[in-house]
């Protein structure tokens, strides 16, 4: 779940960074979110090499601590 708020972040700042037309300074909060991103999907990557299918079965109770 956090993979997915970040990765939808990161593409809406980006869009945001590349159109311009705000007079926020958004290209450092671009890579960030995008570095986020990375730093979740090596985290899943790991995680499912580790638990195998169970990655795809998680509790309800974790889906609502990890946003």
């Amino acid at each position: 779940m956090t993979l997915l708020t970040t990765v939808f972040a990161a593409v809406i700042v980006t869009v945001l960074w590349y159109k311009g037309k705000t007079d926020l300074k958004l290209g450092v909060l671009c890579w960030l979110y995008w570095g986020a991103s990375l730093m979740w999907l090596v985290d899943a990557i790991t995680e499912y090499v580790e638990l195998g299918a169970e990655f795809f079965t998680p509790a309800f109770e974790d889906l609502v601590n990890d946003f």
